[in-house]
């Protein structure tokens, strides 16, 4: 498994040198008047996302009725502001999804009742992103013992060591004990929280035969490898000569997504795992764009923050499109059929808005005719997202309160 990362791992960083750093040619330009429709729109949507139940469902036919309701709004949003037709809307507002959703956040609650409402929602969209996954491979859509335990561990490991205020060698020695764990040794944890995270690697165990399913345990040995090289991100001393920041981050993105498809599918073609390595690589690039004012403030090094803010990031933006353009086209390794072809839809489409919407949360650290340009091509402006961000932050009107509606027992 370690040599296969690696393959994967040399063909993408071969890809991003390759790309090259002037504009692509992105497909739809918004007016004004365009983006001020859509933005009103979104207005009404989200006033109506802040309207709080007047009770708190408490049984499961309330519970669903709350659900359906939700989704029901989010999938008129989808379409008319997001502009997914029918078939992509089928896929991702399916009833199987939206109940492994509902599913999850109860059993999270269950897993760990202090667990914050950020870090459920944050895992929350692993979920989902699993789920379109096991479209893609043509697999039932559920929520698998894996795909719960490998989506809370985001939380409870990936942001424990991207914490700057934990001591590298508090780091170090949790990582060495989760790797053992992770190689199925018996390992007594060290507090409550490396307990939930052995305890999660028990219900990956669980679904998947060590012996049987070697590679799901190999790919969680390579991201927790991918893991322990980004603590140099953070704990660089000041120089950014000696760390391999794009590589890190390449194996980093690629290592986690890779794991998703094993974690989901037990065993995966060369084809997929091509695909599945490339396309974490690529959102590991997304989120750093878009967190690059807060990492440049901890101190942390990405392909955007190594020059330390003196060059504007245009060039480095180009890369980026244009090794997006690179990785979508290994979804042909899929097969196409009516079930994956709305899938793979999405997947084009989104990454591109992905990336138009994190260089907008970035918006500062381009030149001013890279930002118009960028702006031309978003369907909302960027003030107005900015503006809005900041109010989904009101826990009254967030994803995370509102999956909480959801879960068994409602909320506090």
């Amino acid at each position: 498994m370690y040599t296969r990362t690696k393959q994967l791992l040399d063909l993408y960083s071969r890809f991003w040198r390759e790309s090259p750093t002037d504009p692509p040619e992105l497909p739809t330009v918004f007016t004004l008047e365009e983006q001020q429709q859509r933005e009103a729109g979104l207005d009404v949507f989200m006033d109506k996302l802040s309207q709080r139940p007047k009770t708190v469902p408490e049984t499961e036919p309330e519970r669903r009725a709350a659900r359906q309701q939700f989704f029901s709004k989010l999938r008129v949003m989808a379409g008319s502001l997001l502009g997914f037709d029918r078939q992509q809307l089928d896929v991702i507002f399916s009833p199987a999804a939206t109940q492994s959703a509902a599913e999850f956040v109860a059993r999270a609650r269950k897993f760990d009742p202090g667990i914050k409402p950020e870090d459920i929602y944050q895992a929350a969209r692993n979920v989902w992103a699993m789920n379109g996954l096991q479209y893609l491979l043509g697999l039932k859509v559920e929520l698998t013992p894996s795909i719960f335990a490998y989506s809370l561990l985001y939380p409870y490991s990936d942001n424990y060591l991207d914490d700057p205020a934990i001591p590298v060698d508090v780091k170090c020695k949790f990582n060495e004990r989760f790797g053992r764990r992770i190689n199925g040794e018996k390992v007594k944890p060290a507090n409550g929280h490396e307990q939930r995270v052995f305890d999660l690697i028990g219900e990956i165990e669980g679904q998947w035969d060590r012996r049987r399913f070697p590679q799901v345990y190999g790919s969680l040995i390579a991201i927790h490898i991918a893991q322990i090289k980004s603590l140099s991100l953070l704990h660089h001393n000041g120089s950014a000569q000696c760390v391999d920041v794009t590589g890190i981050a390449l194996e980093k993105g690629g290592a986690s997504v890779l794991a998703d498809g094993y974690l989901i599918a037990g065993k995966l073609t060369e084809e997929q795992a091509e695909f599945m390595f490339g396309y974490g690589a690529y959102l590991q690039l997304v989120d750093d764009l878009q967190d690059v004012r807060e990492d440049k403030s901890a101190g942390l090094l990405t392909v955007f923050t190594r020059n330390n803010g003196t060059m504007p990031l245009d060039a480095v933006a180009n890369k980026t499109f244009h090794f997006s353009q690179k990785v979508m086209r290994s979804l042909d390794g899929f097969a196409l059929n009516g079930r994956t072809a709305p899938v793979k839809k999405i997947l084009r489409e989104t990454a591109l808005a992905l990336l138009i919407n994190a260089a907008g949360r970035a918006i500062d650290y381009f030149t001013p005719e890279y930002q118009t340009m960028l702006q031309n091509h978003s369907p909302y402006r960027f003030s107005y997202l900015a503006e809005k961000k900041q109010k989904l932050s009101n826990n009254k009107t967030s994803p995370a309160h509102w999956m909480q509606v959801f879960a068994e027992g409602g909320i506090d």
